[in-house]
This record gives structure tokens, C-alpha cells and sequence, in this order.
């Protein structure tokens, strides 16, 4: 039997058959590959793929063979793989990367080392390992970048394939035998690319090492499969992840790809990422993990600090696209999503400021290019939140706002702070246009935001007249809200958050409840009734009480968390009683509340009037300055302490601390998961013990028993079991809306539904779709 090698050559077959194993395993409907590992003849290993009518019969000793032998000869012969690892001052990390490599079980290798003018020990550390073992070599140059590295180490590579490994990171042993056996496709030919699944790998000092899945490792199938870009487009949506693959050397020679070469790492690997998987006839998937993609090297090039670089790499990849023609809407979609990720990474993951006119020009550039027909009838879509930031800058919300004249005499003024807040803006603007008072005003004051806050609210008074942009540079959410109030002209004044949304008929009903109550200084949304159930006459949904005597119930009647903006105050009032904010407090404004209970005559409770703040909660939780912004509101709590403390109102003093353990309950919730959780947690029972004098009430002493006794649980806990048991809810909360959804999804409406959706998407053109997709 002659074998023919993927490279073209002949090599005699081994002539100790005993010293022979082989390992069959069935690859699909009867066909058999055989993998042969041998001891003699110096053969690393035989592929064999049984081929014909035979194979697919089922037959385990077929006429036709295909048979792939990659030998281990000698260096000096033209290796089967060649890794190439560029190199710039990674000497803490290299030495657990050589390792790796050079453990790898794959005969027939060669690493080539590109030393790209590192000022620390990396070179001698590659010297080292190339005077140590024959299979490395060093090439040394200045320092071009990481692009022009990897595009040297291909000029030096003599292997059939090529792999790329970044110096901070390691490999599996497996890694490469596995990924050259599946490059050997059953009729015969070499895959031009095999992908693998990869790790995130986290080594923080101090702390276990762990690895997390990546996105792609959970959306690619589970099993190994032969797919192009154009037929299985779910790998272009996920990192370029270009190391955890290996590439025919001959494939990127013909398609003359190399990687661009900007200075440093720049991101290089995303055009490279695209062009190779779009241009390969035969791309193999293997679902296993083998490279550990380290998350924890402080110099790493994904942690960015040029908000140019993935714009330009965006730039380099619709150049791609117009070159190579391509207009395949599954795979543009594809190319937006990532668009939209890397704009989200700029302002969102790294915090380069919105507001800087560059940065904005080239969101504008990216978001311009994008074809809207096709972002519009994508089955599948973008994120909400990405379509309404794309839809608010190019214009398409503001389009959509309708026109009104101004109020002169609004009866109501809604106070708007914005810090920072335009991902949050439209929807809680839209639920103020929808409601059917009219005669109100919005007042939307910007504290020196550094994203889009001021043009959103600008977008909204350009349409709607009853909106009006209020500056306020000294920039704390407190002077926002007293600059609204000073600014405001309605009889009555709300503050609104950005993230609330109000119901509908909301803002008519509490307005309506305060007029008809002349005697009423301000109005209360009771969305705990239990405190104030007594107050209200069966049946009643309002009535005007006392604030002498109920002050606690009153500031805990919601919840004791939402403070101003479950409250409606006469602007009179305010005004006579000289009633801000305090320069400490946060957008809550509780002591701006107890302040203003305290100084009513009569306050109106009303039962079923609720402010819907549930985005709001899923933003905080989402926030990344968790330890930051509970300072703040523990600085609030000590303003509001102070303050108690000074009027010597012991019922005062009791609401306060009612109010303390409904905040440090909500805080420990919120901010238990982020990475200021523990130092959160930590302070949250140093201050149940004593800073407020917590510990020292009995637990009846508290209104807010539920509250309370959450706190108490988490001091018995700890961290760690308080963390356990929350992501234990939330998993339980998540599989009881999997069962919600799978009893939609099985219910007769929802089924004819879905028909009707699919026949229209079958009967109508694609351009109609994405017209009723934009609304």
C-alpha cells in the first residue's frame, strides 16, 4: 500500500505492522476513521478515512482508503505545524507558554519565536529554550507591532499548517494533535481552517485560578461538523479568538492574507479574524477547549487605551467586505453586532466620554455604513438596547417623537436629572408623552453628563415643546434637582429618574388626587399599603393625613427606598419652606423627603399609584462603581443621621433608621454580585451593628420586619453563603420563567401565531419586513 501525504509526497508504509495501534472511531452514517499511531519507520501518525459505498455501508474493512501520514522525522524536515509566537516584554508569562507548546503531543512541529524588540528578559528567556530544544527558533527584529510580528513568523514558517499562540497565554498538550486530525476532510482534501472552543483564564493573585466558557463555546454545536462563514455564520459573532485555531499555510499563500500592521497590538486580529474564515472553502469546528485565553495580564491589548483602535479595525473590516464583495446579510448582521459591541466597549466597558465630538464622528461613520433594510429584517436581530442607540443617533427616535405646542401654564413639572444616563432616557420620556394630562412639563437638567444625555433631551424639545433643557454644571445629581425645581413653573413638582417609567393615566391620577385636596402639602405613593393601611377608609384609593405621629409609616409607605420620586410636592411649599436637596444626598432625596413630611400639615396617601423602577434596578445592577456609589449613599445616610439628630424628634430618629435598613437591604442586593460585592457586604453589617445603633433596637422596633430580618440572615451567613444563596434564587427565578415561556411557546395562539409571522416572512418582500420592523 502507497500512502499519499496531505503535502503531496509518498512515504513507504511501516513494515512492523505489530507494532501497529489503531483507534477507529465511527464519524457519520458508516463511515470509520482509523487513526494509527506508530512506533516505527520514524511515523508520528497515520490517517486513515474509509471512503466509497463500502464505508457507508457500515463495512469496518472498506476498498477505498484515504490515508494521511505526517512523519516525525528529523527538524531539519518540513515540519506539519508551525507555531508562531509574537513576543513584546511578556518575560512574567513566556516560560508557562514554551512549556505548553513544546509539551504538545503532535510530532513534526516547529515554534518560531518573534522577539518584537522587547526591552525586558523575553529574548534571553527564547535564546534559552532555542538552545535547549532543536523545534525552536528565534527571530529577532525592532518593534513593528503585533500585526507585523505574526506577518514575519508566516514569512518563516515552513509547515503545512500555521497556528498563532500569544506569549501570556498556554495551550493544552492535545491541542495540535487533535486540530491536524480533523483537518483531514473525508473526500479527501485539508480543511483551509480548524476552529476549537477556547477558555477565559483567570489567575488573580491570591485566588484560585479559574476559567470561564465563552459565548462561542455555548452557541457553536457540541459536536465536530464541516461548515464556510456563508453556510454556519455563528462563529463570525464572537471574539476573533485567531490563536485557538490552525490555518493551511498553503490557503493563506493562494489568498495572499496577512494580518494589517498597525503600531503595538492594535487589534490586528479582526480583519485577519474575518478575511480567513470568509475566504476558506472548508472550515472545521472541533468543540473541544485546549487554549486558555488569559483575562488577567494588565498589559494585555483588549485592555484598550486608544478608543481609535476599534474604530480603525472597523474601518479595515468594511474595507474587507467592499474588496471581497461581500453582501450576505447574515453575515453583515454579523458585522454590525460587532459594530455595536465595540462601540458599546468604547463608552460603556472602557468610559471614553460620549461627548467627545471624535468619538461621536466615528460612532456616526460606523452607524452610517450600516444598511438598514438589512439591520431591520435580520432573524436574528441586535440587542434592543444597541438598535434604540443606533436609532438615537442617526435620528430615527427623534423622527418619531410628535410634535406639541408649549405649556404656558403647566399644572405639573416633571424634574429630570441626567448624569450620565442616555441608554435610559428614551423610554422613560416616552412614558411621559403617553400621558393623557396635558398640561404638564418636563424640565430636564443636565449634570454635566460626559454621554449623549444633553442631546437626547435636546432631540426630545426639539418635537415636543412641552420639554425644556435645563444645564447645571456643577455636575451632583442633588443641584440637578434643586436647579429643576428653581426652573420649574407648574403648580405641583415631581421628580423623575431616568430609568422610571410611569404607567398609564399615572401622572393624571396623582395630580388630580392633590387638587382635589387643596389642604394636602405634598402626596404619597403607598407602595407598601401595610404601613399606612389603617389611614386609608376601606375602599378608598386616597386620603389626608397627619404627618404628627405617622411620620415613619409615611416615609416607609414605599418601600422606604424611592424617597422624591414616590412623592408629589406643591412648588409653593417648597419654596416657603426653603426645602432642596442636600448637597450629599443621592437621586434618592430621602432627607429631602423627611424634611418635607415633616413640614406638611397634611399629607396625601395615595394607594395604587406606583412608578414602575424596575429598569432602574437592573442598571444599578449591571454598574461597575458599586463601591463608589454606596459610599454616596452612605454619605447621604450620615447627612440624613445628622439631621435627625439635630431636631431631637425621636420619632424622626425611628423613621431614619427604618429607612437605613430598607436602603442597606436594597444595597446588599443590588451590589452583592459585582466586583465591590464583599467590601459592599463587608460595610453593610458594619453599619447593622453600629454605626446607626441597629443592633441595639429590638427587632419589633422596625416597621420593615422583611427587611430586617434579611439583614439579619445575611450576618449570619457571610459573603460567600449570601452570594450562594442569592445566585440560587435567581437560578430558581430563571427556571420558572423557562417554564412560563415553554407554556407560551406550547399554547394554540402563540403557535398560529408564529404560522402566520413565518408565511408573511415567506410572502412579503424583505424591504416591507424591515419597514414594520422600524416602526
Amino acid at each position: 500500500m502507497i500512502a499519499e501525504s496531505q503535502s503531496g509526497r509518498y512515504a513507504k508504509p511501516t513494515s512492523h505492522p505489530r507494532q501497529m495501534r489503531v483507534n477507529s472511531t465511527r464519524t457519520g452514517r458508516g463511515a470509520y476513521l482509523f487513526t494509527l499511531k506508530l512506533s516505527a519507520a520514524g511515523f508520528g501518525r497515520v490517517r486513515l478515512v474509509a471512503l466509497g459505498p463500502e464505508a457507508s455501508s457500515g463495512s469496518v474493512a472498506p476498498r477505498r482508503w484515504h490515508i494521511t501520514i505526517w512523519k516525525a522525522g528529523p527538524v531539519g524536515d518540513t515540519p506539519s505545524l508551525s507555531v508562531i509566537i509574537p513576543i513584546y516584554n511578556t518575560e512574567r508569562y513566556l516560560r508557562e507558554c514554551l512549556e505548553s507548546v513544546l509539551a504538545q503531543t503532535l510530532r513534526g512541529i516547529e515554534v518560531v519565536c518573534v522577539n518584537d524588540g522587547s526591552t525586558d528578559s523575553s529574548l534571553s528567556i527564547m535564546r534559552e529554550y532555542e538552545a535547549r530544544d532543536p523545534r525552536v527558533r528565534v527571530v529577532d527584529k525592532p518593534n513593528g507591532g503585533y500585526g507585523h510580528s505574526v506577518n514575519r513568523g508566516l514569512c518563516e514558517a515552513r509547515g503545512e499548517y500555521v497556528a498563532v499562540v500569544e506569549p501570556d497565554d498556554f495551550i493544552d498538550a492535545h491541542m495540535y494533535e487533535d486540530l491536524m486530525a480533523a483537518a483531514c476532510l473525508a473526500d479527501g482534501t485539508a480543511a483551509d481552517v480548524v476552529k476549537s472552543a477556547y477558555w477565559n483564564y483567570y489567575d488573580v493573585e491570591g485566588e484560585p485560578p479559574h476559567i470561564e466558557a465563552p459565548n462561542l463555546m455555548n452557541c457553536m454545536p457540541a459536536e465536530q461538523f464541516r461548515f464556510t462563514a456563508h453556510t454556519h455564520w455563528e462563529v463570525l459573532y464572537h471574539h476573533p479568538s485567531i490563536w485557538s485555531a490552525i490555518y493551511r499555510r498553503a490557503f493563506l499563500e493562494e489568498r495572499g492574507i496577512r494580518m494589517i500592521e498597525p503600531k503595538g497590538a492594535g487589534w490586528a486580529d479582526n480583519p485577519f479574524f474575518f478575511e480567513t474564515l470568509l475566504q476558506a472553502r472548508s472550515i472545521v469546528w472541533v468543540p473541544a477547549a485546549y487554549y486558555y485565553y488569559r483575562q488577567t495580564n494588565p498589559d494585555s491589548s483588549s485592555n484598550l487605551k486608544d478608543f481609535h483602535l476599534p474604530f480603525d479595525r472597523l474601518r479595515d473590516i468594511r474595507t474587507l467586505f467592499d474588496r471581497l464583495d461581500e453582501r450576505d446579510p447574515h453575515v453583515l448582521i454579523c458585522l454590525y453586532n460587532r459594530v455595536f459591541s465595540y462601540v458599546n466597549s468604547v463608552i460603556g466597558e472602557f468610559g471614553f466620554p460620549e461627548s467627545d465630538p471624535e468619538i461621536m464622528g466615528r460612532i456616526r461613520e460606523e452607524f452610517a455604513a450600516i444598511d438598514q433594510d438589512v439591520l431591520y429584517s435580520a432573524k436574528r436581530g441586535i440587542q434592543r438596547e444597541r438598535l434604540a442607540y443606533y436609532e438615537d443617533v442617526m435620528g430615527i427616535t427623534r423622527s418619531r417623537v410628535p410634535e406639541h405646542e408649549p405649556v404656558e401654564h403647566p399644572s405639573v413639572s416633571i424634574i429630570v436629572p441626567m448624569k450620565d444616563a442616555r441608554p435610559l432616557l428614551w423610554d422613560t420620556f416616552k412614558s411621559v408623552m403617553a400621558q393623557d394630562l396635558e398640561s404638564f412639563e418636563v424640565v430636564c437638567v443636565d449634570c454635566a453628563s460626559t454621554d449623549r444625555s444633553y442631546a437626547v433631551a435636546c432631540d426630545a424639545a426639539s418635537s415636543d415643546g412641552r420639554f425644556r433643557v435645563v444645564p447645571c454644571d456643577s455636575g451632583g445629581i442633588a443641584q440637578g434637582c434643586n436647579a429643576g425645581i428653581d426652573a420649574a413653573r407648574g403648580e405641583f413638582v415631581y421628580v423623575l429618574l431616568p430609568g422610571m417609567e410611569m404607567p398609564e393615566g399615572f401622572l393624571a391620577s396623582i395630580v388630580l388626587a392633590l387638587d382635589e385636596h387643596p389642604d394636602a402639602s405634598c402626596s404619597v405613593f403607598a407602595k407598601s399599603p401595610r404601613f399606612i393601611g389603617d389611614f386609608l377608609p376601606k375602599g378608598s384609593r386616597c386620603a389626608a393625613m397627619n404627618s404628627e405621629g405617622n411620620l415613619c409609616a409615611l416615609m416607609l409607605a414605599d418601600g422606604g427606598v424611592l424617597g422624591a420620586s414616590s412623592k408629589l410636592f406643591r412648588k409653593a411649599f417648597l419654596d416657603e419652606q426653603g426645602i432642596r436637596f442636600d448637597a450629599r444626598e443621592t437621586e434618592e432625596g430621602l432627607l429631602f423627603s423627611l424634611k418635607a413630611l415633616r413640614g406638611a400639615d397634611a399629607v396625601l396617601v395615595q394607594r395604587k399609584a406606583r412608578i414602575d423602577d424596575e429598569r432602574l434596578h437592573l442598571q444599578e445592577r449591571g454598574r461597575k462603581d458599586a463601591g463608589e456609589r454606596f459610599a454616596a449613599r452612605m454619605d447621604m445616610l450620615d447627612a440624613l443621621e445628622a439631621y435627625v439628630s439635630a431636631i431631637g424628634d425621636e420619632e424622626a430618629v425611628r423613621a431614619f433608621r427604618c429607612c437605613a435598613v430598607s436602603q442597606l437591604d436594597r444595597d446588599v442586593h443590588l451590589y452583592c454580585s459585582t466586583a465591590d460585592g464583599e467590601e459592599v457586604f463587608q460595610r453593610v453589617l458594619e453599619a447593622l451593628k453600629g454605626r446607626f445603633g441597629l443592633a441595639h433596637q429590638g427587632g419589633m422596633y422596625f416597621l420593615n420586619q422583611g427587611a430586617y430580618r434579611h439583614l439579619q440572615r445575611a450576618a449570619l451567613m457571610g459573603y460567600q453563603q449570601f452570594v450562594q444563596r442569592e445566585l440560587m434564587l435567581a437560578s430558581n427565578n430563571v427556571i420558572e420563567l423557562r417554564n412560563r415561556n415553554r407554556s407560551i411557546k406550547d399554547s394554540g395562539s402563540y403557535r398560529f401565531g408564529r404560522a402566520v409571522s413565518k408565511m408573511a416572512r415567506k410572502m412579503l418582500p424583505k424591504s416591507v419586513i424591515a419597514k414594520v420592523k422600524k416602526g
